[in-house]
């Protein structure tokens, strides 16, 4: 299962999902948690763009998308990882400080995901919005 937000960071994620998913010979998720009270700090219309990129990134690595509704981001993550059985979880680790929010997805993940592997993907991408090239030797 791979955590997917709706930044250009999580295309990284979203390829490290598929490279395991490819070693595994396993079933890939991206799932997105979409909250009733969005952050209001994020542009809707960069955040809107950058899900529909990613959306389209995922689908093209073999991903089976799922758009899950929640009130928590987090519980929404761990409702569907425990539903489906998820046995490893990849998510992104931004190495610039993240407010509480974040770090409590983490911890809550290595916390209440029993028996699953969790994988945490350095993020390198700018947060802004961008096109992702698609073509079949994008070495995605």
């Amino acid at each position: 299962m791979a955590c997917m937000e709706s930044t250009t960071a999580a295309a990284d994620v979203l390829c490290a999902a598929a490279r395991l998913s490819s070693e595994l010979h396993a079933v890939w998720y991206a799932v997105y948690v979409s909250i009733p009270q969005p952050d209001e700090r994020c542009d809707a219309a960069i955040a809107s763009a950058a899900l529909s990129d990613n959306i389209a990134l995922a689908e093209h690595l073999g991903a089976v998308v799922v758009r899950i509704t929640a009130d928590d981001q987090t519980d929404g993550l761990l409702a569907f990882a425990h539903r489906e059985g998820v046995t490893h979880v990849v998510f992104g680790d931004d190495p610039s400080p993240a407010p509480p929010r974040v770090r409590t997805i983490a911890a809550r993940l290595k916390d209440e995901v029993h028996g699953a592997t969790l994988v945490a993907v350095p993020l390198t991408r700018p947060a802004g919005p961008a096109r992702f090239p698609l073509s079949e030797g994008s070495g995605v």
